[in-house]
């Protein structure tokens, strides 16, 4: 099976193994999304997507969480 090149497939992958995201900025123009530790205690990694998809996708929320 071919990964999923959607832009919130880093999101709902490692929301899934149990980690925690936070949007660290969202535009139209660019998202960038920091990656958390299971506490919530830690970034490891950051997702940076340009267009609005992934914007548009977050559609307002602000982290996994919500």
């Amino acid at each position: 099976m071919a990964p999923d090149p959607s832009p919130q497939a880093p999101l709902e992958e490692w929301a899934r193994r149990g980690g925690h995201w936070q949007v660290v900025v969202s535009t139209p123009e660019r998202t960038t999304v920091a990656l958390l530790t299971c506490d919530g205690g830690e970034e490891m990694e950051r997702v940076e997507v340009d267009g609005p998809a992934l914007h548009d996708w977050l559609a307002g929320r602000t982290s996994s969480a919500d």
